[in-house]
């Protein structure tokens, strides 16, 4: 037994489906930027984070195939699968489409605070709706309390992300999501459900890449933070109520997808030097992140064989 995948298991995932999301979310992004300017910077982040973790699990199905020698015809054979995170007709499945409204709306938003100081209201409606569309009816007939405990989630973590990357030092705030939805991916494939996992990978990927390019340029990246506010606590609940026997205890769901709310601790700190505060903020994310994947491990380590 193995807490960690050997290479021959890290190396694919690596080639088909790591690069590709970071290098599509970074090449978009610059495209964006350089075309539009800095002030189409967020809705390049926003571009760059869909098509990059798109382009990273359509070649993470795709690739392998043709590797093994079948057709090219391969890459468009699963094409209608690849925004398939349940199998079977699910609500949970409409994920990637809510995050694309989330990205759009987001824009929005932005315009309303900086016009009116409202846009806490759009991102509230926003989120009251997608925890409505997301959480399957007779999920939400039997566990009332569960929709509207998801929407405020969404909307304090919406508006909290929001609010802190628009101060100095936002790197970290930005590197903070990226570090929790990799403790996400492996407190996932823990509870058994592969597919969740790679769809957090390829987001933290995308972003990633997205990050690259805003720091290199010298702009906000932030436009991608709504879609991720969603599908961090998003694709957790979806594995804690989808994982094999309910063999990990729900604190190893919750944790990393409560994280980033310790990031208020820092607001009254912002004018702290940088290095400093960029510290402190990967310290308190780094704390829970750490009690999850302890949780994870202790749920039962993985098995990859003698190999």
């Amino acid at each position: 037994m193995s807490t960690l995948p050997p290479w021959s298991a890290i190396l694919p995932m690596v080639v088909y489906m790591v690069l590709p999301a970071l290098t599509a979310a970074a090449v978009m992004m610059a495209a964006v930027e350089r075309i539009g300017g800095p002030k189409q910077a967020q809705a390049g982040a926003a571009l760059g984070l869909m098509v990059g973790a798109f382009v990273g699990v359509w070649l993470r199905d795709a690739l392998p195939l043709v590797a093994d020698g079948d057709s090219p015809k391969a890459f468009l054979t699963v094409l209608p699968n690849v925004l398939t995170l349940i199998s079977g007709e699910s609500s949970w499945n409409r994920l990637p489409w809510v995050m694309l409204t989330a990205l759009c709306l987001g824009l929005l938003a932005h315009l309303a605070d900086a016009h009116s100081g409202d846009g806490w209201l759009l991102r509230g409606g926003v989120a009251i709706a997608i925890a409505w569309v997301l959480i399957p009816d007779d999920l939400r007939e039997r566990i009332v309390w569960l929709a509207p405990a998801f929407a405020a989630v969404v909307w304090a973590q919406w508006v909290l992300l929001d609010c802190l990357g628009a101060q100095p030092a936002s790197f970290s705030v930005a590197l903070s999501v990226i570090l929790s939805l990799l403790a996400a991916g492996v407190v996932l494939i823990h509870a058994g459900t592969a597919r969740l996992m790679d769809a957090t990978v390829v987001q933290a990927c995308a972003f990633t890449g997205v990050l690259l390019v805003g720091c290199c340029r010298r702009v906000e990246s932030r436009g991608a933070l709504p879609a991720l506010a969603i599908s961090l606590p998003g694709l957790l609940l979806m594995g804690q109520l989808t994982q094999e026997e309910e063999k990990m205890h729900w604190a190893a769901f919750a944790l990393p997808a409560c994280a980033p709310f310790l990031l208020v601790a820092t607001m009254p700190v912002a004018h702290w030097p940088k290095l400093r505060l960029q510290l402190v903020r990967l310290l308190l994310v780094l704390i829970p992140l750490a009690v999850a994947l302890y949780l994870a491990h202790e749920a039962g380590p993985l098995d990859f064989g003698e190999e």
